[in-house]
C-alpha cells in the first residue's frame, strides 16, 4: 500500500490554518502586553506563536473531524491561536473527560 500523495488544495488549507494559529498567537500576546503593560519581548512573541500555531492546527483538525466547512476550519484555528495553552486545557478535558473540582 502506498501513501496518498496530498492535493495542492489541501496543502493550500493546511498553510491558511497554520497562518491564522500564528496569527492568533500574535494576536494573544499583543492582548497580554496591552493589558498588563510589559515590555515587548521577541522571545516571549515566538513563543506564544509556536504554542498558538500547535493549538490551532489542533483546532483545525478537531473542525475537520467534526466535518465542519473549511472557513469554519479557519475561525476555530485562529480562536485556538489566540485561547493558546487555554485551548490545549479544554481539548485536554474533552478527550479525557476530567473534571476538576
Amino acid at each position: 500500500m502506498s501513501p496518498k500523495t496530498p492535493i495542492d488544495t489541501q496543502f493550500i488549507i493546511w498553510v491558511i490554518i497554520g497562518i491564522f494559529s500564528a496569527w492568533g498567537g500574535l494576536v494573544r500576546y499583543l492582548m497580554d502586553i496591552q493589558g498588563a503593560r510589559y515590555k515587548w519581548r521577541w522571545m516571549g512573541a515566538i513563543s506564544q506563536v509556536i504554542i498558538s500555531s500547535f493549538t490551532g492546527l489542533l483546532g483545525g483538525l478537531l473542525i475537520f473531524e467534526s466535518g465542519a466547512s473549511y472557513y469554519m476550519a479557519f475561525i476555530f484555528s485562529g480562536l485556538f491561536g489566540a485561547m493558546g495553552s487555554t485551548a490545549l486545557s479544554y481539548i485536554w478535558r474533552y478527550l479525557f473527560h476530567s473534571s476538576k473540582k
